[in-house]
């Protein structure tokens, strides 16, 4: 069994039977480097270990890794976030080089800006991240609407306070 299934099992282990709300999720990147040993990158690895903590201590939260095989993964992620029924209120952001070039974290932090009372927290992960002109490079000029997403991020980026200010959370996992 790969790493990223054993990943998803331990968190999934842990979702109660039945529709589940929790005031808490997490947006991450899902980038293989080249030392990672297999489909489990950075942002895998940090999601779980944090969800992990957060389960220890009663708190319920949400991520991709939460997904189950056969389930829409879009469908079920923005129902957690913004659905009549989100109980959302902390959207945290695991930000690794990865993450800037990831078009789905960009989409996420995007839905959570326009998202009434969610409070949004970066940390960080991984020193020597990308400045803005390097963030999100796949979005194009003539990309109206990328653009129009990508200026929203970072533009509320830009004002939020990340955590923490000058380091990095963890040590950066080994491959």
């Amino acid at each position: 069994m790969d790493q990223l299934v054993k990943l998803k099992n331990s968190v999934q282990a842990l979702v109660p039977f039945g529709q589940y709300f929790p005031p808490v999720m997490f947006s991450y990147d899902k980038c293989k480097r080249k030392i990672d040993a297999d489909e489990a990158g950075p942002g895998h690895v940090y999601a779980n270990k944090l969800i992990h903590i957060f389960h220890d201590h009663k708190i319920d939260s949400f991520s991709r890794l939460h997904t189950r095989p056969g389930d829409d993964t879009e469908t079920v992620y923005y129902s957690k976030l913004k659905g009549r029924f989100s109980q959302c209120a902390v959207f945290i952001i695991l930000l690794t080089k990865g993450f800037y070039r990831s078009k789905v974290c960009l989409e996420e932090v995007d839905a959570a800006t326009k998202t009434k009372n969610v409070k949004i927290i970066p940390v960080r992960l991984e020193a020597d991240l990308p400045l803005e002109d390097k963030q999100w490079q796949m979005i194009d000029a003539d990309d109206e609407e990328g653009v129009l997403c990508l200026e929203n991020v970072q533009r509320h980026l830009g004002r939020l306070h990340h955590y923490p200010a000058n380091e990095t959370l963890f040590a950066e996992p080994d491959g």
